[in-house]
């Protein structure tokens, strides 16, 4: 698992119900600190399935890894682009420093996108700086370091500005799911159909229950105002979505959005990067 927000209490939901020992699964979940180092432990063989979202699995596949997605399910991104308070806009960001996780990361590439849609050079008119994980990056805001940074919704953010509220936009993209290396797949084919039922389960949990996943909420990101707690766990249950099939759609959003810095993302093809079998068959289940 890359960070800790809202929508991370997914399998630690799964574990606590029981879902993964059902299915036989003993679960060992760990926290790194970004996509990258995630995709990193993947492909090294030394995790078989990340919690992770894009652009780092295109963009490992672009470089010729062999991991895919097998499950999305948040499938729109639940962040904000959060900036000091005498920022008024997107085009106010012209020569100010932006922190992102890491510059390969999908905070990085949101920020990118978006300064585009707002007639900005991401490489000429801001400063992107690579600043770290969730934590690091709130502080580097917080603490004046850089001018605006992408934050999950519940992340505390008093005296800042929302500059961009992505939960209400209408792009599609896997900013949550689950993720394996093709060839373990190939080879594991029982243990991976497991996995990702236990998986949807967990996802369908997560969303519906409401005692649950407040209290999960509340363990995993330390928070004790009931307040923050319920008002996070709604937000979180909102952005899951219990159809966790890997679209053409999604895959094909992560591909346009490289395809300027990467010329092989646009010719790639988006089913290259996902295999829906494995949830096509567990969201069948409807538990």
């Amino acid at each position: 698992m890359a960070t800790l927000t809202g929508i991370s209490i997914i399998p630690y939901v799964g574990a606590d119900a029981g879902i993964w020992q059902k299915h036989g699964i003993d679960a060992n979940i760990n926290f790194t600190k970004d996509g990258p180092t995630t995709m990193t432990t993947l492909l090294s063989g030394d995790i078989q399935f990340a919690l992770q979202s894009d652009p780092s699995i295109v963009q490992a596949d672009l470089q010729g890894a062999d991991a895919e997605w097998l499950a999305v399910s948040t499938p729109r991104p639940h962040i904000y682009l959060v900036s000091q308070p005498n920022i008024d806009s997107v085009e106010a960001l012209k020569g100010k420093k932006i922190g992102v996780t890491t510059l390969a990361s999908y905070t990085a590439l949101i920020v990118r996108y978006t300064l585009k849609q707002h007639g900005l050079d991401p490489t000429k008119d801001v400063q992107l700086l690579a600043v770290g994980g969730g934590p690091q990056t709130l502080a580097a805001l917080m603490t004046n370091q850089v001018d605006a940074i992408i934050a999950a919704p519940e992340e505390d953010t008093a005296g800042k500005k929302v500059l961009v509220d992505y939960t209400k936009g209408d792009l599609v993209f896997p900013q949550g799911g689950f993720a394996a290396r093709k060839s373990f797949v190939q080879g594991n084919q029982a243990l991976v159909q497991d996995v990702v039922q236990s998986y949807y389960e967990s996802v369908v949990r997560s969303k519906t229950d409401q005692a649950l996943g407040e209290a999960e909420t509340k363990k995993l990101l330390k928070l004790d105002d009931p307040t923050l707690i319920h008002s996070t766990w709604v937000g979180a249950a909102g952005a899951m979505s219990t159809d966790i099939v890997p679209t053409t759609t999604e895959l094909q959003t992560v591909l346009d959005l490289l395809s300027d810095s990467n010329p092989k993302a646009a010719s790639a093809k988006a089913t290259d990067f996902f295999d829906d079998t494995f949830a096509k068959k567990a969201v069948a289940t409807k538990p």
